[in-house]
């Protein structure tokens, strides 16, 4: 709608259209990897859970944020929200991978355990309610920044809390994943974000766990 007002207008669209394309393909992927090659992981009921809590807070602080608030047509005039855009692609990828590596190595079941993943962390209902926020552009795009510095934290927190449940329970015979996500580039930063902001801003990881705070499941 935007491009065909603009072009209705009278107004040269090409460098435009060419960068609508680019934001559409990248929209397109952030969702795409939330599906492909994850249907394995609903029959394991820790993993699925953690990924619906990851997929809501991804939806609603990333496109949710920005599509509610107008900003799509807009994103080329704030480069640093561009930016932090594909920071968040970039996160959101590596996190669904890391949800299929989990999966691979910790398939057991849960018996007599009911997590519902709107209740275990507090803050998605701001982020619910942050999409109608009505926010003006700059505040807008310093909400988009701390949700994308969020969503760092919330990765890191998943990688060490699941490290941790693993190391716990040897019988399963993780510690060569464990290992390789231990000397991953991407992974470590994220590990260090958590680090860093889980004293001003504690995150429960319960999400994590099934709501439980013992990893065995037993």
């Amino acid at each position: 709608l935007d491009l065909i007002e603009r072009d209705r207008n009278g107004e040269d669209i090409r460098e435009k259209v060419v960068a609508h394309n680019q934001l559409y393909l990248v929209l397109s992927e952030i969702w795409l990897v939330a599906y492909e090659e994850q249907f394995q992981l609903m029959g394991n009921p820790q993993v699925m859970v953690a990924k619906v809590v990851w997929d809501t807070i991804m939806y609603w602080s990333v496109p949710g944020l920005l599509f509610f608030h107008g900003k799509f047509p807009r994103l080329g005039d704030s480069p640093g929200s561009l930016a932090n855009l594909f920071r968040a692609w970039k996160v959101h990828s590596r996190v669904q991978q890391f949800f299929r590596e989990w999966h691979a190595v910790d398939d057991r079941p849960a018996e007599g355990v009911f997590a519902d993943p709107y209740t275990l962390l507090p803050f998605i209902v701001d982020l619910h309610e942050g999409m109608a926020a009505g926010l003006e552009d700059d505040e807008l795009d310093a909400q988009f920044a701390r949700n994308v510095e969020l969503l760092e934290q919330v990765a890191g927190q998943l990688v060490t809390t699941v490290v941790e449940r693993l190391r716990e329970v040897p019988e399963l015979d993780a510690e060569a994943q464990i290992e390789a996500w231990l000397s991953e580039r991407l992974l470590t930063e994220l590990r260090a974000a958590h680090e860093r902001r889980r004293g001003d801003n504690p995150i429960d990881d319960a999400w994590v766990t099934l709501g439980r705070q013992s990893p065995s499941m037993a």
